[in-house]
């Protein structure tokens, strides 16, 4: 498990989970397949690296627009439990990201990532701490990474609660 410093791309209070139906639909309809060998190390440390930074970013507590743009293309649309509307395009996900600064999380990769051409597929589990007296929360989350350039950023996401088991 690695250690993820908060769940800041998520509304407050909201526990993180599932993904986005239609990146799953699309990336199974593009032909995705578990990502092997040197094509799946490059990705999964692509993303690893996104994630320590955002980490590093979090940690030294940049804007919450700094997260954003680093995490997310400028379009994309999360959706997740606890959301009222989803996060759709950058002031959205900014808001997002402001809102919800809070908890430490321990994230676990459940299933190999999927990928086909430029977009990328992970399936994560977050183990959260709510905050000082409340008890940890799981969330599973699915991400939509897509490669532009160098650079991978999520373009969708979709989170819900509750224990896997």
């Amino acid at each position: 498990m690695k250690k993820r410093s908060a769940l800041v791309r998520w509304g407050a209070g909201a526990v993180l989970g599932v993904a986005m139906l239609g990146g799953i639909v699309a990336s199974t309809a593009l032909g995705a397949e578990p990502a092997d060998g040197k094509q799946a190390a490059a990705i999964e440390e692509a993303l690893t690296k996104s994630v320590a930074k955002y980490q590093e970013l979090e940690a030294r507590h940049a804007p919450a627009e700094e997260l954003a743009k680093h995490f997310f293309w400028p379009e994309a649309v999360a959706t997740g439990e606890g959301l009222p509307n989803a996060a759709r395009g950058m002031p959205a996900l900014i808001a997002m990201v402001d809102a919800s600064r809070t908890g430490r999380c321990t994230e676990s990769r459940r299933d190999p990532i999927v990928h086909s051409g430029n977009l990328a597929a992970e399936f994560t589990v977050f183990t959260c701490e709510a905050g000082e007296g409340s008890p940890a929360q799981e969330a599973r989350v699915l991400s939509v990474w897509q490669k532009r350039g160098n650079s991978w950023k999520v373009i969708r996401e979709h989170w819900s609660s509750g224990n896997l088991n």
